[in-house]
């Protein structure tokens, strides 16, 4: 069997202004992401003081905002290989930014994350670790009443969250039965909740 030698082809113009274009587009997606997850949590301090019923904290969140330079460099340069005007100096620019933003984001986040815990607590809210997400990135969830936090609401607890912001925007707290007939419909509507519990046919249960 003989041996074939491959020459490997360098990338062409084309195809690396098309892989340009891509990576232009997920770091301006991820510049996006860090933008908003950072106001999201801003917005934490507001709710605190407002007394909402549950806050979703994500500690990282806060240090995100220092991890936008970091992005926009690599974006910057990106476009520049589109334009067909890349310099070389951008390299070195990102190793700069690089350098300064993702210690600053580190500490900014641990120290975030210290002070947000101090104010939750200080204002009444415990963390509620039945909520707990093996998922990265998903919020740590402090309610302001043990009442919030129900073993039996963890395979709906998105839509409790998404019921109870609707309290929290009318300015109002839901009562115990409201709560516990709330817990009960959306339980019903839930498919694996129902096959547990032989509710295929959609009857009705009591409430807990």
């Amino acid at each position: 069997m003989s041996n074939k030698s491959y020459i490997e082809k360098p990338i062409s113009k084309k195809q690396l202004k098309v892989l340009s274009a891509l990576l232009v587009s997920i770091f301006s997606f991820m510049f996006y992401v860090c933008g908003s997850v950072f106001f999201e949590e801003l917005s934490n301090i507001e709710k605190i003081r407002d007394s909402h019923i549950y806050i979703g904290n994500r500690d990282l969140a806060f240090g995100a905002i220092f991890f936008i330079p970091v992005l926009a460099v690599p974006d910057y340069m990106f476009i520049l290989v589109l334009l067909d005007k890349f310099k070389d100096n951008v390299m070195k620019l990102f190793i700069k930014i690089a350098i300064i933003s993702i210690p600053v984001m580190i500490i900014s986040s641990i120290t975030y994350s210290f002070w947000i815990g101090s104010e939750l607590r200080a204002n009444g809210y415990s963390h509620c670790t039945l909520y707990d997400s093996p998922t990265r990135g998903a919020p740590v969830i402090w309610v302001k009443s043990d009442r919030y936090c129900q073993k039996r609401a963890v395979l709906i607890e998105y839509d409790l969250l998404k019921r109870l912001d609707q309290y929290d925007n009318d300015g109002k707290e839901p009562s115990d039965e409201e709560l516990d007939v709330m817990i009960v419909e959306l339980l019903e509507d839930n498919p694996f909740y129902r096959r547990e519990y032989g509710l295929s046919d959609l009857k009705k249960r009591q409430p807990l």
